[in-house]
């Protein structure tokens, strides 16, 4: 990305990421009220999955910049959907040992990172 659009949109990109990823998880709780967790969650994967290829199959030049600007704020909003419905689902789950649950969630979750991180 830096190639083709300098550093400078790095930050604006990451700026963006954050904020709708805010946005997005307070609006997607109250969102589950009305249509359920389901659809909400099947959403966040249809947003992953067309990100990721659009990924694969966009090419970046000096006249799409606005492509990353939305890639970047759809993968916000799909990474908010799943931080905050998994974790509502877990605590809806695991009502009597919901400390033992969320433990054994994060410690997946950072091995999962590592895992990552090392291949």
């Amino acid at each position: 990305m830096t190639c083709a659009y300098g550093v400078h949109v790095v930050g604006r990109v990451l700026i963006l990421y954050g904020v709708c990823n805010a946005l997005a998880s307070i609006s997607f709780g109250f969102v589950r009220k009305f249509i359920g967790r389901l659809p909400v969650l099947l959403l966040g994967a249809a947003l992953n999955l067309s990100v990721i290829v659009s990924l694969l199959a966009w090419t970046p030049s000096s006249s799409t910049q606005a492509v990353v600007y939305i890639l970047a704020a759809l993968w916000a909003v799909a990474d908010a959907i799943w931080q905050t419905q998994i974790n509502a689902l877990y605590g809806c789950l695991f009502t009597s040992n919901e400390k033992a649950a969320f433990s054994n969630y994060k410690l997946w979750e950072s091995s999962g990172f590592l895992f990552a991180f090392i291949t």
